[in-house]
C-alpha cells in the first residue's frame, strides 16, 4: 500500500511538471507572436514603474530606459518625440511635474510645482499644453499646463481615470466609473459621452470605448452623432483591467490586466488588441504593478 502511494504522488508531480512545462512553452510561442507583430508595425511598449521600462523585442525582456524616478510612482507618464513627462516628488514631499528625453544621462527639467498630488498626464497634440488631474485634500480638479507661458488654469471636476486631448485641442475626453465626458476648454461645461472609462477618437464623428455593459467589459464604437454603439469584443475581466493604452491612429490598444501569482506578488498581464480584425496578441508580463502601459516607436539609442 505505501509503495503504491508513493508512485501515485510521484506520477501527480511528473504530471504537474509536464503541465507546467506545456504551459510555459505556450506562454512563449504566444509571447513570440505578439513581439513579431509589434515588430512589424515597428512598435513599443514600455512600463512605467518608477522609471520608464521598454520591451526588448528581441528577448521579451523588460529593460529601463531611464533612471527611476525618486520617491513617488505617476499614474501616468506622457511619451512624445522621445521625450517624456511624468510626475515627481522630492524628499519634502513637493511634487513637481517635470521632462526629460528618453535617453541614459539625460537631465529633468521642472515645468511646474504641483500643488495637491497629481496622477494623470495628457500632452496636447501641438504640444504646447499640458493638463493633469490633482487632487488637494478632498477636492479634484484638471490643471490645464500652458508650456509656453507657465500659466496655469485650473478646473474643478470630478476624480478621474483617463484624460484625452480632443484632435483641435479645444476640449478633453475625462473617463470614470461615472462614464466619459466631454469638459469643453472655453466655457468648462461637461456633455457625457458614453457610458466607459476609456475612449480613442478614430474620425471626427466616431469614437472606440472600453466600458461595462451589463457586467461585461466590451470594446466598442460609438457614432457622437447619431448615438449608435457597436459592439467589438469582450475583454476578459477575470484578472482585473487595471489600464489602457491606445496606439496614436487608434488600430490597436494594450490592456494591463492585474495578475495574482504566488505568496500574493502581483504582476501586469499586458495583451495587444487588433481592433480592425479582433485578434489579439500577448506579450510578455510586467512583473510588478505599474502606474502606466504606453504605445511608441521604438528607440534604440
Amino acid at each position: 500500500m505505501g509503495y503504491a502511494m508513493l508512485a501515485a504522488v510521484v506520477l501527480l508531480g511528473l504530471l504537474v511538471v509536464r503541465c507546467e512545462t506545456e504551459k510555459r512553452a505556450g506562454n512563449r510561442r504566444a509571447f513570440e507572436k505578439g513581439l513579431a507583430f509589434l515588430a512589424s508595425r515597428n512598435g513599443a511598449i514600455y512600463a512605467n514603474h518608477r522609471g520608464l521600462f521598454q520591451l526588448d523585442l528581441g528577448s521579451g525582456k523588460w529593460i529601463l530606459r531611464v533612471p527611476k524616478v525618486r520617491g513617488y510612482r505617476s499614474q501616468h507618464i506622457v511619451l512624445r518625440d522621445n521625450e517624456i513627462y511624468f510626475a515627481e516628488r522630492d524628499r519634502n514631499y513637493n511634487y513637481f511635474i517635470k521632462t526629460q528625453p528618453l535617453k541614459r544621462g539625460a537631465v529633468a527639467r521642472v515645468l511646474t510645482k504641483v500643488q495637491g498630488v497629481p496622477n494623470l498626464l495628457a500632452l496636447s497634440h501641438d504640444g504646447t499644453k499640458l493638463a493633469y488631474s490633482t487632487r488637494v485634500d478632498s477636492n479634484s480638479a484638471i490643471v490645464l499646463l500652458d508650456l509656453k507661458g507657465g500659466n496655469e488654469r485650473w478646473v474643478s471636476c470630478h476624480a478621474v481615470q483617463s484624460i484625452l486631448w480632443s484632435s483641435a485641442d479645444n476640449y478633453l475626453f475625462l473617463g470614470s466609473s461615472s462614464g466619459i465626458r466631454k469638459l469643453n476648454l472655453d466655457s468648462n461645461s461637461e456633455s457625457l459621452v458614453a457610458q466607459a472609462i476609456w475612449l480613442t477618437p478614430l474620425d471626427t464623428n466616431t469614437v472606440v470605448c472600453i466600458g461595462k455593459r451589463d457586467s461585461r467589459m466590451l470594446c466598442f464604437k460609438k457614432d457622437l452623432v447619431t448615438g449608435l454603439e457597436t459592439e467589438l469584443f469582450e475583454i476578459d475581466e477575470r484578472e482585473s483591467l487595471y489600464s489602457v493604452a491606445w496606439e496614436a491612429d487608434g488600430r490597436y490598444f494594450v490592456t494591463a490586466q492585474i495578475r495574482n501569482t504566488w505568496f500574493i506578488s502581483h504582476e501586469l498581464k499586458l495583451t495587444i488588441w487588433d481592433i480592425e480584425t479582433g485578434e489579439r496578441y500577448a506579450l510578455p508580463n510586467f512583473g510588478r504593478v505599474t502606474g502606466c502601459i504606453l504605445i511608441g516607436q521604438k528607440v534604440t539609442n
